[in-house]
């Protein structure tokens, strides 16, 4: 049974939303080549997120039916951290309370469910208490912990397990970079879904499936507000209601499907890992313009963008042992509206704009 042991700490998140007016913008197209260098990291776009190296491992987290725990007025972002390590119990606040203030509880020996019970009488939030994790939250957003979407995972992906820690404030697309990156395996948000921030969310030894849903329903993501597409390599979430291009590879002369499309890759954006297990810039989104350097180095190909996509928000996302043509769609579908996709001619990909699709 495996088992994805991964540390995520933030530093200052900055919000990053695709704003409409920024798409009649038209900033010079801009290009970029790759060298004759393997992959190098850029300079860090922001405040570096710092990922424990991933290790595999058999271990399950302990459980303890009865816990002596005590501590002073605190806050329950820190209590939860504290009291999952030492009962073993995976809990996940929703975002929003984590300065809210609980406690003192003098030392006392309880079961892991009782101290849960009792931080949320004390707080006033409600308790979804599920197989591996407990999820605390106000009333009135019961919706957010309803309709999960973890279910709906590849098969093979979803049932593994992985422990991991995530600090609140930390944008969602940081949070599925670290998962992605642990379990080698892609999992992408668009921008609508992926600029939310998670709550304190510390999970020991879940299933993937169920990491993904605490991670959402931490966001406020309620699971009806989603569509998850999931395929043995990759996997995307987007916004319900918003349209998909279907076809993003734009070829008006006809000419033959390049065969690069196919060829293997592992992209590391906004800058491959300077060393194993640290990602750095994974706070914020960056320009497209400032990828295309990033995006030649990682895949031998050349690449630019026209004046329309030049300053479209790229997330910071891993997308790992995907086809070229995988990894385009999952960087271009980022963007809510289904007006961009990509030329290719010889070795080089231009991103354009296409304008809206035809029904």
């Amino acid at each position: 049974m495996d088992s994805v042991i991964s540390r995520l700490a933030l530093c200052r998140p900055v919000k990053v939303a695709l704003c409409v007016a920024a798409l009649a913008a038209a900033p010079m197209a801009c290009a970029s080549t790759p060298t004759d260098t393997q992959p190098q990291a850029a300079e860090p776009a922001s405040e570096p997120i710092l990922l424990a190296q991933a290790r595999t491992t058999g271990r399950k987290a302990p459980s303890q039916p009865g816990v002596e725990f005590e501590s002073a007025k605190s806050s329950i972002a820190l209590l939860a951290r504290e009291l999952s390590e030492k009962t073993g119990r995976s809990l996940v606040v929703m975002n929003g309370l984590e300065m809210t203030e609980v406690g003192p509880y003098e030392k006392k020996k309880r079961a892991a469910a009782e101290w849960v019970d009792l931080i949320a009488t004390d707080a006033k939030l409600r308790v979804v208490r599920g197989a591996t994790y407990d999820f605390l939250f106000p009333a009135g957003y019961e919706a957010v912990a309803s309709a999960p979407v973890g279910p709906n995972l590849e098969q093979s992906l979803g049932s593994r397990r992985t422990t991991l820690h995530v600090e609140f404030g930390t944008p969602l697309f940081a949070a599925l970079a670290l998962l992605s990156h642990s379990l080698q395996s892609a999992i992408v948000a668009d921008n609508i879904v992926s600029d939310a921030r998670c709550g304190e969310t510390h999970l020991l030894n879940v299933t993937v499936s169920e990491a993904l849903d605490a991670l959402l329903m931490s966001a406020r993501i309620p699971g009806r507000s989603i569509v998850l597409r999931s395929e043995p390599h990759s996997t995307f979430i987007y916004s319900a209601g918003r349209p998909l291009r279907q076809a993003l590879h734009f070829d008006p002369a006809g000419h033959a499907r390049p065969e690069w499309l196919d060829r293997q890759v592992t992209l590391y954006l906004p800058v491959a890992p300077s060393e194993p297990g640290h990602l750095q810039g994974y706070g914020r989104a960056i320009p497209l313009s400032a990828c295309l350097p990033e995006l030649a180095r990682q895949t031998g190909l050349r690449f630019e963008a026209d004046a329309r996509t030049s300053s479209l928000p790229i997330n910071p996302a891993v997308i790992p042992n995907v086809r070229v043509e995988t990894a385009l769609d999952l960087i271009i579908n980022q963007w809510p509206l289904p007006h961009f996709g990509y030329r290719t001619e010889g070795d080089t990909v231009r991103f354009v704009y296409l304008g809206p699709p035809v029904e």
